[in-house]
Protein backbone atom coordinates (compact mmCIF):
# COMPACT_ATOMS: atom_id res chain seq x y z
CA UNK A 1 0.00 0.00 0.00
CA UNK A 2 1.12 3.52 -0.62
CA UNK A 3 1.13 6.27 1.97
CA UNK A 4 -2.53 7.12 1.23
CA UNK A 5 -3.66 3.59 2.03
CA UNK A 6 -4.33 2.67 -1.61
CA UNK A 7 -3.05 -0.46 -3.26
CA UNK A 8 -0.27 0.03 -5.77
CA UNK A 9 -0.90 -1.09 -9.35
CA UNK A 10 1.37 -4.11 -8.84
CA UNK A 11 -0.59 -5.11 -5.72
CA UNK A 12 -3.88 -4.84 -7.63
CA UNK A 13 -2.48 -6.95 -10.46
CA UNK A 14 -1.19 -9.57 -8.03
CA UNK A 15 -4.54 -9.70 -6.26
CA UNK A 16 -6.38 -10.06 -9.57
CA UNK A 17 -4.12 -12.91 -10.73
CA UNK A 18 -4.50 -14.67 -7.38
CA UNK A 19 -8.29 -14.41 -7.66
CA UNK A 20 -8.32 -15.80 -11.20
CA UNK A 21 -6.02 -18.68 -10.28
CA UNK A 22 -8.31 -19.65 -7.40
CA UNK A 23 -11.23 -19.86 -9.84
CA UNK A 24 -9.49 -22.61 -11.78
CA UNK A 25 -8.14 -23.58 -15.14
CA UNK A 26 -11.06 -22.33 -17.22
CA UNK A 27 -10.89 -18.85 -15.67
CA UNK A 28 -7.13 -18.75 -16.27
CA UNK A 29 -7.54 -19.68 -19.93
CA UNK A 30 -10.24 -17.04 -20.44
CA UNK A 31 -8.13 -14.36 -18.76
CA UNK A 32 -5.02 -15.27 -20.75
CA UNK A 33 -6.98 -15.25 -24.03
CA UNK A 34 -8.38 -11.83 -23.17
CA UNK A 35 -4.88 -10.54 -22.42
CA UNK A 36 -3.62 -11.99 -25.71
CA UNK A 37 -6.28 -10.03 -27.60
CA UNK A 38 -6.17 -6.83 -25.53
CA UNK A 39 -2.38 -6.43 -25.23
CA UNK A 40 -0.40 -8.72 -27.57
CA UNK A 41 2.91 -7.09 -26.63
CA UNK A 42 2.46 -7.68 -22.90
CA UNK A 43 1.21 -11.19 -23.64
CA UNK A 44 4.37 -11.99 -25.61
CA UNK A 45 6.62 -10.44 -22.96
CA UNK A 46 5.01 -12.58 -20.26
CA UNK A 47 5.54 -15.71 -22.39
CA UNK A 48 2.20 -17.16 -21.37
CA UNK A 49 2.12 -19.68 -24.21
CA UNK A 50 4.16 -22.82 -24.46
CA UNK A 51 4.00 -23.44 -28.20
CA UNK A 52 3.02 -21.88 -31.52
CA UNK A 53 -0.59 -23.10 -31.31
CA UNK A 54 -1.31 -20.13 -29.04
CA UNK A 55 -0.41 -17.81 -31.89
CA UNK A 56 -3.04 -19.54 -34.02
CA UNK A 57 -5.86 -18.85 -31.59
CA UNK A 58 -5.54 -21.83 -29.29
CA UNK A 59 -4.74 -20.80 -25.77
CA UNK A 60 -1.89 -22.79 -24.32
CA UNK A 61 -0.40 -21.26 -21.25
CA UNK A 62 2.69 -21.75 -19.24
CA UNK A 63 3.29 -19.50 -16.28
CA UNK A 64 7.02 -19.56 -15.49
Amino acid sequence: MNKNGHLAVSDKARSFIDTVRKKGDKACKITIKHLQIKDPFLFSQLRLYSDTSAQKGKVMYHIP
